[in-house]
């Protein structure tokens, strides 16, 4: 499946948006903390700086989102299989985002962030989570499968057809590869990356279920007073549920997926 031009568009505007409403919070931040080393240092989760940072409201995971929507913007721009990126980057979105819906509204979050503060966060993180669900809409409503004609011929010529490999005209000569499929070993590489990322967090969650009790361990993935959450931080709990899903997610579709031929696979054999 490929994406029409129009879309590509749209979902790299999206992404765009999603960037820079992440890089306002961070700029935010870095004007509030005392300096980049401070800020960084708070977002590694030094004790030292937790206490005295009440009014900063990004975590590490905001940087990282950052280069994620860069990433998904520019295989907007450059590919015409980049559905998979912008559903990544929506889910992910969607996954960090939304818990601020109920935490922002928390009575104990007053305490740490003035009514104006929280208000903006609040609207930030609705904008983000609408502009996600229209990346999702934008990668399905674009998709179109890879060899139908895409040029109509008006003038008498042969139509041209367009694939995940090239472009050729119909009954012309093979199309020059393109998007190749990965290889057999890229594909169990991430296999193996993915299926171990979720078990270590999910031995992580293991490890609390059994120092917690009930009411303390459900806070890890609801929110609680006692946890020193910045206005757009999530929940542990939640974050590592959500991490072990989406990996163990990823993992099926690398198992789904069809490693490419290599160049004894080509040209690819005729219909």
């Amino acid at each position: 499946m490929t994406l029409t031009r129009g879309s590509r568009a749209t979902g790299a505007a999206l992404c765009a948006a999603l960037a820079a409403i992440t890089a306002a919070w961070i700029v935010r931040d870095l004007r509030v903390a005392d300096g980049p080393a401070a800020l960084w240092w708070f977002w590694a989760g030094d004790g030292r700086t937790l206490l005295s940072a009440r009014q900063l409201t990004t975590t590490l995971h905001d940087p990282l989102l950052l280069v994620g929507y860069a990433v998904a913007g520019f295989a907007a721009v450059r590919s015409r299989v980049a559905a998979g990126a912008l559903v990544a980057a929506a889910v992910v979105t969607l996954a960090v985002r939304l818990p601020g819906l109920w935490l922002l509204s928390a009575h104990w979050m007053e305490l740490r962030a003035t009514g104006e503060l929280r208000g903006r966060a609040l609207v930030s993180v609705f904008t983000a989570l609408a502009v996600a669900v229209g990346l999702v809409v934008t990668a399905a409503a674009g998709r179109r499968p890879a060899d139908v004609p895409y040029r109509t011929a008006v003038d008498g010529t042969a139509p041209q057809q367009r694939s995940s490999y090239g472009t050729a005209p119909y009954g012309g000569e093979p199309p020059v590869p393109g998007a190749a499929r990965p290889r057999r070993g890229v594909l169990l590489t991430a296999f193996v990356l993915l299926t171990s990322a979720a078990a270590v967090r999910a031995a992580w969650e293991l490890y609390w279920t059994a120092q917690l009790p009930g009411g303390a361990y459900a806070g890890r993935f609801t929110g609680r007073d006692s946890l020193l959450l910045p206005l757009l931080g999530a929940p542990p709990g939640w974050l590592n549920t959500a991490v072990v899903a989406l990996s163990l997610t990823a993992a099926g579709g690398v198992l789904s997926g069809r490693p490419s031929p290599g160049r004894s696979g080509w040209p690819p054999p005729a219909c």
